[in-house]
């Protein structure tokens, strides 16, 4: 059997089993059936006969009859499920038309195991990249299987080639974002949308930057730290979360910066987004305590105001001229513009201390 000569596909194939499509065993307490290896990919060329071999072992206490099928996989949806042709169905990156078995059926006695061998004919049209199937191991007959469904398949092997020929790589980000624009703690989901608009598997990786309104670097987030990929022209969520028990408030922008590593080396793309933190249990109170004070500045400066005109007149407020009311009117409206201006300084260099 021919050996893979490409790098990367085997941890983007490992990401696949562990996010989209880990084997099982079947749910009897007495029984349970293991299938090795979970994974294969070979690098493949048009025209040529691959054959391989599956070992299949029942490790429960009773006689294990077993009947394999190949089923395509055409995507890998936004939460990592796998997404199965039906019966019948072309898939651009599918495979099962190429597959064969050795056997229609396995007798696996208890604690006994069984070989599986698995014939692949690459037909001379074989499109070039990624093409993968999932050969399953059910305990119904394949006449009594659900058209288009997966379910019933219990254990699984991932069979991926990659298709020798002209390979494209490329991948961009619809969009990213927070889950909401204002809020009022630093709980943030920032959502990540990867299209893969190549021919073969896509694993983006990177981190995402949060500064905050002073440029001031708060918080480093990994992105697809375990390398989950995307399926080939598809898209795909990531999910990163944003926790902080330190004190934040204010604007904050957060930069995405990604890499994708393939064959033909390494590309990187880029996104930002921004959102607000607003404390309301701290900012209500201190808001508040401000207007206060400058409410009671007010009053405390135009009662001073009003006597300092009384005492130099010689006269009550209330026998004020109208000139000097408009004086004093306009004292006041001065008084209260310089409070409003220390206060919004007050605030200014609390977030400047506390952001």
């Amino acid at each position: 059997m021919k050996k893979s000569s490409y790098t990367g596909l085997g941890a983007i194939l490992c990401a696949v089993l562990l996010f989209a499509l880990p084997s099982t065993v079947f749910a009897q307490s007495t029984s349970g059936i293991t299938i090795s290896p979970p994974t294969t990919e070979e690098n493949v060329t048009p025209g040529q006969l691959y054959t391989y071999s599956i070992k299949v072992e029942n490790v429960g206490d009773a006689t294990q009859v077993l009947y394999p099928k190949l089923r395509d996989i055409t995507g890998i949806a936004k939460d990592g499920q796998p997404q199965f042709a039906k019966d019948g169905e072309e898939s651009g990156y599918g495979l099962s038309s190429w597959v064969s078995f050795d056997k229609t059926s396995l007798t696996i006695p208890m604690r006994g195991s069984a070989m599986l061998g698995v014939v692949v004919h690459v037909p001379d049209t074989a499109t070039p990249g990624a093409h993968i199937g999932s050969i399953a191991l059910t305990e119904t007959p394949p006449a009594q299987t659900t058209t288009g469904s997966a379910v019933g398949y219990e254990v699984r092997s991932i069979l991926s080639l990659r298709v020798d020929g002209e390979v494209v790589e490329k991948a961009s980000i619809r969009q990213f974002f927070a889950d909401h624009i204002f809020f009022t703690k630093p709980e943030v989901v920032f959502t990540t949308t990867i299209v893969n608009e190549g021919n073969v598997f896509s694993r983006p990786r990177g981190f995402i930057d949060i500064t905050n309104m002073f440029g001031k670097k708060v918080d480093t987030l990994p992105v697809n730290e375990g390398g989950a990929s995307t399926f080939p022209l598809s898209e795909r969520d990531f999910v990163t979360n944003w926790t902080s028990n330190d004190f934040h408030m204010g604007k904050y922008v957060a930069e995405l910066t990604l890499t994708v590593e393939g064959a033909q080396g390494f590309q990187s793309i880029l996104a930002t987004t921004q959102f607000w933190v607003v404390p309301m249990n701290v900012l209500i109170p201190v808001l508040g305590g401000l207007l206060l004070l400058v409410v009671v500045f007010r009053i405390v400066l135009g009662m001073y105001i009003k006597k300092q005109i009384a005492r130099v007149t010689g006269m009550s407020g209330a026998a004020l001229s109208p000139r000097q009311k408009e004086a004093a009117s306009l004292s006041r409206l001065s008084v209260v513009v310089i409070a409003l201006l220390i206060a919004l300084l007050l605030g200014l260099l609390l977030l400047f201390f506390l952001g």
